[in-house]
C-alpha cells in the first residue's frame, strides 16, 4: 500500500487554480471560487496558523464547500482538493456516480459543528467590525432573495450569532 507524501507536490498554488478552472469549466460549474484562510506565504509555514484552503462551488443548485488544512502548505492543500474534484468530476464521467454515492452514504455523517469564523472566512483574532463587515458582505450574495439559498444564509447568520455571544 503506498503512503500519499504532500511534498512530492511541486504544482504551485496559481496553477492549481488554473487547473481548477479546467475542470470546473468541463463538469459544467461557472460559480466558484478559492478562499485561503490567510494570505498564501509559501515559504514559511507555522503549526498553530494552518495553511487551510476552502473551495466552494455551486453545482446543480447545490452548494459545495471543500476545505483542507492537513498539510503544511497552501500549495499542497489546494492540489489535494483539486484531486477530490477531478476524482468526483471524472467518476461522473464514468458512470459511476450512483455506485460512489452508494458507498459514501454508508459512512457515518461527520459530527462536528463548523468553525463560524472560518464560515464567515475571517481569523478568530479579527476585529468585531472586520467580522461583521464579511459577514454582511457574505449574507448580502448569499441572500436567498438574489439568488443565494437559505441553507448558506442560516449558516452564515448562526455563525454571526456564535461570534456576536462569544464577543459579549
Amino acid at each position: 500500500m503506498s503512503t500519499y507524501n504532500p511534498n512530492s507536490i511541486k504544482t504551485t498554488f496559481n496553477d492549481t487554480k488554473a487547473d481548477l478552472d479546467v475542470a470546473f469549466a468541463k463538469w459544467g460549474v461557472r460559480d466558484w471560487e478559492v478562499r485561503p484562510m490567510r494570505e498564501p506565504d509559501h515559504r514559511y509555514h507555522h503549526p498553530e496558523d494552518p495553511a487551510k484552503v476552502v473551495v466552494h462551488y455551486i453545482r446543480e443548485g447545490r452548494e459545495v464547500e471543500l476545505s483542507m488544512a492537513k498539510h503544511p502548505y497552501f500549495y499542497q492543500n489546494i492540489r489535494v482538493i483539486y484531486f477530490a474534484i477531478e476524482a468526483l468530476r471524472m467518476n461522473e464521467e464514468r458512470g459511476l456516480e450512483e455506485l460512489v454515492r452508494a458507498a459514501y452514504g454508508l459512512l457515518p455523517a461527520p459530527a462536528v459543528e463548523r468553525d463560524p469564523y472560518e464560515t464567515l472566512g475571517v481569523r478568530p483574532d479579527a476585529p468585531i467590525e472586520a467580522i461583521e463587515a464579511s459577514y454582511r458582505a457574505l449574507a448580502k450574495k448569499a441572500h436567498p432573495d438574489v439568488g443565494g439559498s437559505n441553507r448558506r444564509m442560516t449558516e452564515l447568520n448562526a455563525a454571526w450569532e456564535r461570534i456576536r455571544e462569544a464577543h459579549s
